[in-house]
């Protein structure tokens, strides 16, 4: 083992000699001696000794105490003061210096050796301690699960990581002044749960709501423990958001739904014709042996307008089921909504506003597909106003990374919103519309099949894009598309040659 290095000062040469020649009987190293606080601050820095011997008293504008404590302050080296006497006020100096011992001269060898071993022991534990420490915060704060620590009892916040800040909106010093409740949507959950493993220890998984400082809510999967520090129940937390995967969870749910039926749209769309076609057939007959203007005739037309809307729905089932893989190319699809756009306006009294920036991306899509898309949800935009209204249209370049929480792989996107002035969307039904056959049209001549969304819905997912829709009663609803951008501007130039 490497014999300690201690560092002298003394501003006596005789007793200086001494307790060098001392320390070195007993095995240390002595790589200098000096005898001004300048010197010593000086040669701590060069020699970076692992304790120093400071007399209390000594020349020059800086004593040992104003040296001890620079060079604690600069180097954290342990100091050991030397003194024959000193005055209260230069004791109460030295003690804010944090001395690791006093020695009294004359020197004692028994006490100045085992003075020494003490300091130095304490010292390498404090180290010891502070790496640790060190250790513990270095992994606490580069974890990327949010993870909290908590009184059980209280419930008051006593430390978080820097992801549970990312997570939350809180600085360290504001979420230290919460209780964990204040970070639930859900309070009473988040006692029960907190209060069933501190009883009964932690179980494997909880799935709650979370409210960010903003009031945003998030969905986050919790795993708790538990440990005792100074008699006191403390509670540890790792969170993880999991937004993000619930509504690509949800998203699986609704494209599997949507692919079963088209299957079985598909088996009965061909059935279904054969009776439509007998139908319209025996009408025929019927309108050959009823006048018009007879009461009979009007019912005849009356089924006729329901044979109408059957067969239009026959053909979104045939349509629906027949949903192809697209033929990507590397269209504007700026063009594609207007051209969509002046085909439907035909029919409605609203205006239309439009916000396209003269650099947007061209995206790799399916003409035709898209076309079908920007039909069915301009179309329903204005259905939406009766009356009259706006209908408003951006697009944008959209860069989506992990910050967005969109079930879409990372990258360039053309982003397109539709907003109408209509009477909004219920919440209890906004995640139903695009579902399968889902109307709120009220009328059966004045109903579709109640595939539009859903079509519009599979086909931004077979292009690897996202839909969203969002709604206030009363003021209007905007459906937001994301769709893959071309990958570079040699992508578009090959398209415009």
């Amino acid at each position: 083992m490497e014999a300690a290095s201690l560092l002298v000062v003394e501003d006596e040469l005789i007793t200086a000699q001494d307790i060098k020649n001392i320390l070195i009987e007993n095995g240390y190293n002595v790589p200098a001696t000096v005898r001004t606080g300048e010197d010593a601050i000086h040669t701590a820095g060069t020699v970076h000794p692992d304790l120093v011997l400071m007399d209390i008293y000594l020349p020059g504008a800086i004593d040992g105490v104003e040296a001890a404590r620079r060079i604690k302050s600069l180097y954290n080296i342990p100091i050991i003061y030397i003194t024959a006497h000193s005055d209260e006020i230069t004791l109460q100096r030295a003690k804010c210096t944090g001395p690791y011992g006093y020695i009294l001269k004359p020197i004692n060898r028994y006490e100045l050796y085992s003075t020494i071993e003490t300091a130095l022991y304490k010292h390498n534990l404090e180290k010891l301690l502070i790496e640790s420490e060190e250790k513990y915060r270095q992994l606490f704060s580069s974890v990327s699960d949010s993870i909290i620590i908590f009184n059980i009892d209280t419930l008051d916040i006593i430390d978080a990581n820097h992801a549970a800040l990312a997570l939350y909106g809180y600085t360290r010093d504001e979420i230290a002044g919460l209780k964990m409740t204040d970070l639930s949507n859900e309070p009473a959950h988040t006692i029960n749960y907190i209060r069933e493993f501190s009883v009964n220890g932690p179980r494997a998984m909880y799935t709650r709501n979370h409210r960010r400082k903003d009031g945003s809510i998030v969905m986050v999967e919790i795993t708790g423990g538990r440990f005792t520090l100074s008699n006191r129940s403390i509670g540890i937390e790792t969170v993880r958001d999991i937004t993000k995967r619930k509504k690509m969870e949800d998203e699986l749910i609704r494209a599997q739904k949507l692919e079963s039926v088209g299957i079985l749209a598909g088996s009965i769309a061909h059935d279904f014709n054969n009776l439509l076609t007998a139908i319209s057939g025996n009408i025929t007959l019927l309108k050959m042996f009823i006048k018009q203007g007879n009461e009979e005739f009007e019912s005849i037309q009356e089924i006729e307008k329901a044979l109408d809307s059957a067969n239009n729905l026959s053909l979104q089932l045939q349509n629906f089921s027949h949903l192809s893989k697209p033929a990507i190319d590397i269209v504007q699809i700026d063009e594609i909504i207007k051209d969509t756009l002046a085909f439907i306006l035909d029919e409605f009294n609203v205006n239309t506003t439009y916000d396209f920036p003269v650099y947007l991306w061209h995206v790799r899509a399916d003409p035709s597909q898209m076309r079908n898309v920007f039909h069915h949800i301009i179309r329903n935009a204005c259905e939406a106003m009766p009356q009259d209204g706006n209908v408003s249209i951006a697009a944008d370049n959209f860069i989506a990374d992990s910050h967005h929480h969109l079930p879409i792989n990372d990258g360039r996107y053309v982003r397109i919103t539709i907003t109408d002035e209509g009477a909004g969307i219920p919440p209890d039904i906004r995640d139903k519309i695009f579902e399968p056959n889902f109307s709120t049209k009220i009328k059966y001549n004045d109903k579709s099949a109640g595939l539009g969304l859903p079509i519009s819905f599979s086909i931004i997912r077979r292009h690897n894009g996202h839909i969203t829709v969002e709604s206030t009663e009363g003021k209007g609803t905007t459906f937001t598309l994301y769709i893959p951008a071309a990958e570079s501007h040699r992508d578009e130039q090959q398209s415009a040659s």
